[in-house]
Protein backbone atom coordinates (compact mmCIF):
# COMPACT_ATOMS: atom_id res chain seq x y z
CA UNK A 1 0.00 0.00 0.00
CA UNK A 2 1.55 3.45 -1.26
CA UNK A 3 2.34 5.96 2.02
CA UNK A 4 4.01 9.57 1.92
CA UNK A 5 7.35 8.00 1.21
CA UNK A 6 6.34 5.94 -1.89
CA UNK A 7 4.48 8.52 -3.11
CA UNK A 8 6.53 11.63 -2.77
CA UNK A 9 9.21 9.13 -4.65
CA UNK A 10 6.84 8.50 -7.56
CA UNK A 11 5.86 11.99 -7.56
CA UNK A 12 9.57 13.42 -7.74
CA UNK A 13 10.63 10.73 -10.40
CA UNK A 14 7.90 12.45 -13.34
CA UNK A 15 9.66 14.46 -15.37
CA UNK A 16 11.15 17.94 -14.07
CA UNK A 17 8.91 17.45 -11.15
CA UNK A 18 10.22 19.51 -7.89
CA UNK A 19 9.14 20.11 -4.22
CA UNK A 20 9.05 22.78 -1.85
CA UNK A 21 7.07 24.06 1.29
CA UNK A 22 5.45 27.37 -0.04
CA UNK A 23 2.43 27.35 2.68
CA UNK A 24 3.87 26.56 5.37
CA UNK A 25 6.24 24.05 7.30
CA UNK A 26 4.56 20.61 6.66
CA UNK A 27 2.13 21.01 3.40
CA UNK A 28 4.71 19.25 0.96
CA UNK A 29 4.04 20.52 -2.71
CA UNK A 30 5.27 18.90 -5.67
CA UNK A 31 5.39 20.92 -8.89
CA UNK A 32 5.77 20.18 -12.45
CA UNK A 33 7.72 23.33 -14.21
CA UNK A 34 6.31 25.82 -11.31
CA UNK A 35 2.84 24.76 -11.11
CA UNK A 36 1.26 22.59 -8.19
CA UNK A 37 -0.10 19.08 -9.15
CA UNK A 38 -0.01 17.51 -5.51
CA UNK A 39 0.02 18.42 -1.67
CA UNK A 40 0.48 16.21 1.30
CA UNK A 41 0.40 17.49 4.88
CA UNK A 42 3.38 15.46 6.48
CA UNK A 43 1.40 16.08 9.83
CA UNK A 44 -1.32 14.42 8.55
CA UNK A 45 0.11 12.02 6.16
CA UNK A 46 -3.90 10.02 5.62
CA UNK A 47 -4.81 12.75 3.17
CA UNK A 48 -3.26 13.88 -0.76
CA UNK A 49 -4.65 16.04 -2.85
CA UNK A 50 -4.48 15.60 -6.66
CA UNK A 51 -5.75 17.53 -9.75
CA UNK A 52 -8.64 16.15 -11.59
CA UNK A 53 -10.74 16.81 -14.47
CA UNK A 54 -14.37 17.52 -13.50
CA UNK A 55 -16.10 14.84 -14.76
CA UNK A 56 -14.15 11.87 -13.64
CA UNK A 57 -13.53 13.08 -9.75
CA UNK A 58 -17.50 13.29 -9.51
CA UNK A 59 -16.97 9.42 -10.81
CA UNK A 60 -14.04 9.00 -8.66
CA UNK A 61 -15.82 10.69 -5.45
CA UNK A 62 -19.09 8.26 -6.54
CA UNK A 63 -16.89 5.01 -6.86
CA UNK A 64 -14.62 5.22 -3.70
CA UNK A 65 -15.28 6.31 -0.42
CA UNK A 66 -11.51 7.00 0.07
CA UNK A 67 -11.82 9.76 -2.58
CA UNK A 68 -13.42 13.29 -1.83
CA UNK A 69 -13.57 17.03 -2.68
CA UNK A 70 -10.58 18.27 -1.49
CA UNK A 71 -10.58 20.54 1.43
CA UNK A 72 -9.33 24.37 1.03
CA UNK A 73 -9.01 24.04 -2.59
CA UNK A 74 -11.76 24.32 -5.80
CA UNK A 75 -13.31 21.12 -5.26
CA UNK A 76 -14.59 21.08 -8.80
CA UNK A 77 -11.15 20.32 -9.97
CA UNK A 78 -9.23 18.84 -6.60
CA UNK A 79 -9.65 15.50 -4.72
CA UNK A 80 -8.12 14.42 -1.97
CA UNK A 81 -7.13 10.59 -1.54
CA UNK A 82 -6.74 8.63 1.78
CA UNK A 83 -3.80 6.97 1.41
CA UNK A 84 -5.16 4.89 4.82
CA UNK A 85 -7.99 3.16 2.81
CA UNK A 86 -7.87 0.10 0.42
CA UNK A 87 -7.34 2.14 -2.92
CA UNK A 88 -5.32 -0.24 -5.20
CA UNK A 89 -1.45 1.24 -5.57
CA UNK A 90 -1.98 1.25 -9.50
CA UNK A 91 -5.12 3.53 -9.49
CA UNK A 92 -2.77 5.89 -7.09
CA UNK A 93 -0.02 5.73 -9.37
CA UNK A 94 -2.87 6.42 -12.25
CA UNK A 95 -4.85 9.52 -10.20
CA UNK A 96 -0.75 10.82 -9.61
CA UNK A 97 -0.49 10.54 -13.42
CA UNK A 98 -3.63 11.94 -14.33
CA UNK A 99 -3.01 14.90 -11.87
CA UNK A 100 0.58 15.72 -13.56
CA UNK A 101 -1.04 15.45 -17.37
CA UNK A 102 -3.86 18.05 -16.11
CA UNK A 103 -1.38 20.46 -15.42
CA UNK A 104 0.86 19.51 -18.67
CA UNK A 105 -1.70 19.87 -20.86
CA UNK A 106 -2.57 22.99 -19.66
CA UNK A 107 1.17 24.69 -20.16
CA UNK A 108 2.12 26.23 -23.50
CA UNK A 109 2.73 24.31 -26.32
CA UNK A 110 6.69 24.42 -25.96
CA UNK A 111 6.64 23.97 -22.38
CA UNK A 112 4.53 20.69 -23.11
CA UNK A 113 7.06 19.87 -25.96
CA UNK A 114 10.05 20.55 -23.13
CA UNK A 115 9.21 17.87 -21.27
CA UNK A 116 9.32 15.43 -23.80
CA UNK A 117 12.40 16.90 -25.10
CA UNK A 118 14.18 15.92 -21.66
CA UNK A 119 12.58 12.69 -21.99
CA UNK A 120 14.76 11.67 -24.86
CA UNK A 121 17.68 13.42 -23.87
CA UNK A 122 17.50 16.47 -26.01
CA UNK A 123 18.69 19.89 -24.99
CA UNK A 124 15.93 22.79 -24.69
CA UNK A 125 16.48 26.31 -24.57
CA UNK A 126 14.42 29.40 -23.65
CA UNK A 127 14.72 33.30 -25.12
CA UNK A 128 15.06 34.86 -21.94
CA UNK A 129 14.75 38.51 -23.19
CA UNK A 130 12.07 38.02 -26.14
CA UNK A 131 8.86 39.18 -23.91
CA UNK A 132 10.98 41.22 -21.63
CA UNK A 133 9.77 44.64 -23.18
CA UNK A 134 6.20 43.18 -23.14
CA UNK A 135 6.47 41.97 -19.33
CA UNK A 136 8.11 45.69 -18.25
CA UNK A 137 5.51 47.99 -20.07
CA UNK A 138 2.73 45.58 -18.62
CA UNK A 139 4.26 46.50 -15.15
CA UNK A 140 4.09 48.98 -15.75
CA UNK A 141 0.28 49.09 -16.43
CA UNK A 142 -0.98 47.25 -13.28
CA UNK A 143 1.10 49.79 -11.27
CA UNK A 144 -0.52 52.45 -12.35
CA UNK A 145 -3.85 50.46 -12.34
CA UNK A 146 -3.54 49.48 -8.99
CA UNK A 147 -2.41 52.83 -7.53
CA UNK A 148 -4.48 54.80 -9.21
CA UNK A 149 -7.74 52.45 -9.03
CA UNK A 150 -7.85 52.32 -13.04
CA UNK A 151 -9.78 48.63 -13.22
CA UNK A 152 -11.93 49.32 -10.24
CA UNK A 153 -13.21 52.42 -11.45
CA UNK A 154 -14.02 50.88 -14.85
CA UNK A 155 -15.71 47.88 -13.71
CA UNK A 156 -17.59 50.36 -11.00
CA UNK A 157 -19.01 52.12 -14.29
CA UNK A 158 -19.94 49.11 -15.45
CA UNK A 159 -22.10 47.97 -12.68
CA UNK A 160 -23.75 51.20 -13.01
CA UNK A 161 -21.90 52.85 -9.86
CA UNK A 162 -19.74 56.30 -10.12
CA UNK A 163 -17.87 55.11 -7.50
CA UNK A 164 -15.75 57.53 -5.69
CA UNK A 165 -14.28 55.84 -2.64
CA UNK A 166 -11.51 53.05 -3.41
CA UNK A 167 -8.93 50.89 -0.60
CA UNK A 168 -6.42 53.26 -0.78
CA UNK A 169 -8.37 56.80 -0.20
CA UNK A 170 -7.99 57.19 3.40
CA UNK A 171 -4.35 57.71 2.49
CA UNK A 172 -3.98 59.80 -0.13
CA UNK A 173 -4.04 58.67 -3.54
CA UNK A 174 0.06 59.53 -4.52
CA UNK A 175 0.97 60.08 -7.94
CA UNK A 176 4.78 58.29 -8.69
CA UNK A 177 6.96 61.11 -8.34
CA UNK A 178 5.83 60.81 -4.94
CA UNK A 179 6.65 57.48 -4.47
CA UNK A 180 9.66 55.22 -4.31
CA UNK A 181 9.62 51.95 -5.95
CA UNK A 182 11.81 48.83 -5.29
CA UNK A 183 12.81 46.53 -7.89
CA UNK A 184 13.32 43.18 -6.98
CA UNK A 185 16.08 41.41 -9.34
CA UNK A 186 18.00 43.54 -11.95
CA UNK A 187 18.18 41.33 -15.07
CA UNK A 188 16.60 42.07 -18.84
CA UNK A 189 13.57 42.56 -17.07
CA UNK A 190 14.02 44.55 -14.32
CA UNK A 191 16.12 46.96 -16.22
CA UNK A 192 13.52 47.79 -18.54
CA UNK A 193 11.27 48.22 -15.68
CA UNK A 194 13.58 50.94 -14.28
CA UNK A 195 14.48 52.51 -17.65
CA UNK A 196 10.46 53.20 -17.95
CA UNK A 197 9.71 54.01 -14.33
CA UNK A 198 12.69 56.67 -14.73
CA UNK A 199 10.38 59.13 -16.80
CA UNK A 200 7.56 59.23 -14.06
CA UNK A 201 10.34 60.75 -11.50
CA UNK A 202 10.13 58.44 -9.18
CA UNK A 203 12.89 57.20 -6.90
CA UNK A 204 14.02 53.91 -8.83
CA UNK A 205 15.74 51.44 -5.63
CA UNK A 206 17.02 47.64 -6.84
CA UNK A 207 18.15 44.73 -4.44
CA UNK A 208 19.91 41.83 -6.50
CA UNK A 209 22.24 39.48 -5.48
CA UNK A 210 24.37 38.76 -8.80
CA UNK A 211 24.28 42.68 -9.24
CA UNK A 212 27.39 44.56 -8.14
CA UNK A 213 26.43 48.22 -9.70
CA UNK A 214 24.58 50.15 -11.46
CA UNK A 215 25.58 51.90 -14.20
CA UNK A 216 21.94 53.85 -14.82
CA UNK A 217 22.20 56.83 -12.84
CA UNK A 218 18.49 57.26 -11.44
CA UNK A 219 18.90 53.73 -9.96
CA UNK A 220 20.53 52.81 -6.55
CA UNK A 221 21.63 49.76 -5.13
CA UNK A 222 20.13 48.89 -2.04
CA UNK A 223 20.50 45.66 -0.13
CA UNK A 224 16.58 43.75 0.21
CA UNK A 225 16.33 44.61 3.83
CA UNK A 226 17.01 48.34 3.16
CA UNK A 227 14.24 47.73 -0.39
CA UNK A 228 11.34 46.53 1.47
CA UNK A 229 11.85 49.25 4.35
CA UNK A 230 12.08 52.19 1.83
CA UNK A 231 9.93 51.20 -1.48
CA UNK A 232 6.18 52.29 -1.41
CA UNK A 233 5.79 49.88 -4.57
CA UNK A 234 7.73 46.40 -4.45
CA UNK A 235 8.37 44.80 -7.41
CA UNK A 236 9.38 41.51 -8.39
CA UNK A 237 11.59 40.30 -11.34
CA UNK A 238 14.41 38.35 -9.66
CA UNK A 239 16.14 35.03 -10.47
CA UNK A 240 14.79 32.56 -8.05
CA UNK A 241 13.62 28.66 -7.82
CA UNK A 242 11.65 29.59 -4.49
CA UNK A 243 10.23 31.69 -2.57
CA UNK A 244 11.48 35.31 -1.51
CA UNK A 245 8.65 36.82 -0.28
CA UNK A 246 7.77 34.88 3.11
CA UNK A 247 6.30 36.39 6.67
CA UNK A 248 10.08 37.77 7.28
CA UNK A 249 9.98 40.06 4.38
CA UNK A 250 6.38 41.35 4.30
CA UNK A 251 6.60 42.29 7.56
CA UNK A 252 10.15 44.19 6.80
CA UNK A 253 7.74 45.82 3.62
CA UNK A 254 6.48 49.66 4.54
CA UNK A 255 3.41 50.31 6.22
CA UNK A 256 0.91 51.08 3.46
CA UNK A 257 2.70 49.46 0.49
CA UNK A 258 1.83 47.69 -2.82
CA UNK A 259 3.08 44.41 -4.00
CA UNK A 260 3.66 43.65 -7.43
CA UNK A 261 4.20 40.15 -9.47
CA UNK A 262 4.18 39.83 -12.75
CA UNK A 263 7.38 36.96 -12.66
CA UNK A 264 6.69 33.56 -11.07
CA UNK A 265 4.02 33.10 -8.71
CA UNK A 266 6.65 30.78 -6.26
CA UNK A 267 8.16 34.15 -5.33
CA UNK A 268 5.66 34.73 -3.27
CA UNK A 269 4.38 33.02 -0.31
CA UNK A 270 1.02 32.85 -0.76
CA UNK A 271 0.02 32.55 3.39
CA UNK A 272 2.28 35.17 4.23
CA UNK A 273 1.19 37.48 1.14
CA UNK A 274 -2.81 36.55 2.96
CA UNK A 275 -1.75 37.94 6.57
CA UNK A 276 -0.08 40.84 5.01
CA UNK A 277 -3.02 41.32 3.01
CA UNK A 278 -5.54 40.86 5.98
CA UNK A 279 -3.18 42.48 8.45
CA UNK A 280 -3.17 45.63 6.30
CA UNK A 281 0.25 46.04 5.90
CA UNK A 282 -0.13 46.15 2.20
CA UNK A 283 -2.07 48.89 0.72
CA UNK A 284 -2.88 46.96 -2.25
CA UNK A 285 -1.16 44.04 -5.21
CA UNK A 286 -1.02 43.58 -8.67
CA UNK A 287 -0.81 39.62 -9.39
CA UNK A 288 -0.60 38.11 -13.22
CA UNK A 289 0.78 34.97 -12.32
CA UNK A 290 -0.99 31.73 -9.63
CA UNK A 291 0.00 28.83 -8.12
CA UNK A 292 -2.27 27.42 -10.49
CA UNK A 293 -3.70 28.63 -13.43
CA UNK A 294 -6.17 29.03 -14.76
CA UNK A 295 -8.15 27.55 -11.14
CA UNK A 296 -6.88 30.47 -9.05
CA UNK A 297 -7.47 30.51 -5.14
CA UNK A 298 -10.76 32.04 -4.28
CA UNK A 299 -9.20 34.68 -1.86
CA UNK A 300 -7.72 36.88 -4.80
CA UNK A 301 -11.54 37.44 -5.69
CA UNK A 302 -12.33 38.31 -2.38
CA UNK A 303 -10.24 41.79 -1.56
CA UNK A 304 -11.16 45.31 -2.69
CA UNK A 305 -7.62 46.25 -3.08
CA UNK A 306 -5.96 43.72 -5.59
CA UNK A 307 -5.67 43.76 -9.46
CA UNK A 308 -5.74 40.46 -10.61
CA UNK A 309 -4.89 39.65 -14.26
CA UNK A 310 -4.72 36.01 -16.61
CA UNK A 311 -0.87 36.25 -17.23
CA UNK A 312 -0.98 38.26 -19.65
CA UNK A 313 2.64 40.20 -19.03
CA UNK A 314 4.60 38.63 -22.07
CA UNK A 315 1.17 38.67 -24.21
CA UNK A 316 2.06 40.58 -27.25
CA UNK A 317 2.92 40.22 -31.18
CA UNK A 318 5.89 41.85 -30.80
CA UNK A 319 7.45 39.16 -28.21
CA UNK A 320 6.13 36.03 -30.42
CA UNK A 321 7.85 37.95 -33.52
CA UNK A 322 10.96 38.78 -31.59
CA UNK A 323 11.23 35.07 -30.72
CA UNK A 324 12.98 33.02 -33.90
CA UNK A 325 15.71 35.66 -33.61
CA UNK A 326 15.99 34.91 -29.88
CA UNK A 327 15.94 31.66 -30.64
CA UNK A 328 18.62 31.49 -32.56
CA UNK A 329 20.85 33.03 -30.68
CA UNK A 330 20.93 31.13 -28.27
CA UNK A 331 21.62 27.71 -30.11
CA UNK A 332 24.45 29.88 -32.03
CA UNK A 333 25.86 30.47 -28.43
CA UNK A 334 25.99 26.94 -27.92
CA UNK A 335 27.22 25.64 -30.22
CA UNK A 336 29.84 28.20 -29.99
CA UNK A 337 30.62 26.56 -26.50
CA UNK A 338 28.90 29.01 -24.28
CA UNK A 339 26.99 27.09 -20.95
CA UNK A 340 24.51 30.31 -19.91
CA UNK A 341 22.46 28.31 -17.08
CA UNK A 342 19.82 31.23 -18.09
CA UNK A 343 19.11 29.23 -21.61
CA UNK A 344 19.73 26.11 -21.03
CA UNK A 345 16.46 24.76 -19.39
CA UNK A 346 16.91 21.41 -18.64
CA UNK A 347 20.50 21.03 -18.16
CA UNK A 348 20.57 20.21 -14.75
CA UNK A 349 17.61 16.93 -15.40
CA UNK A 350 19.65 16.27 -18.12
CA UNK A 351 22.69 15.99 -16.38
CA UNK A 352 21.21 13.76 -13.87
CA UNK A 353 20.13 10.82 -16.55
Amino acid sequence: MMNVETVRDFCLSLPEVSEDFPFDETTLVFRIRGKIFAMIDLENTQWFVLKCEPELAVELRERYEEIAPAWHMNKRHWNQINLFGELPDSLVISMICHSYDAVVSKMPKRMREGLAATEHNIIVSNNPAHNANAVAEFTIGVILSETRNIARSNMALRMGTWRTTYPNSATEIKEMTDMTVGIVGYGSIGRLVAYKLSVFGCKIIVADPFVKSCKEDYVTLVTMDELLAQADIVTLHARSNGAIMTDREFELMKQNSYLINTARSYLVDVEAFRKAMDSGKLLGAAIDVFETEPDIPEFYRNYDNITITCHLGGLTINSYQDAPAYGMNNYLNYKNGSDELHFWVNKAQLQQN
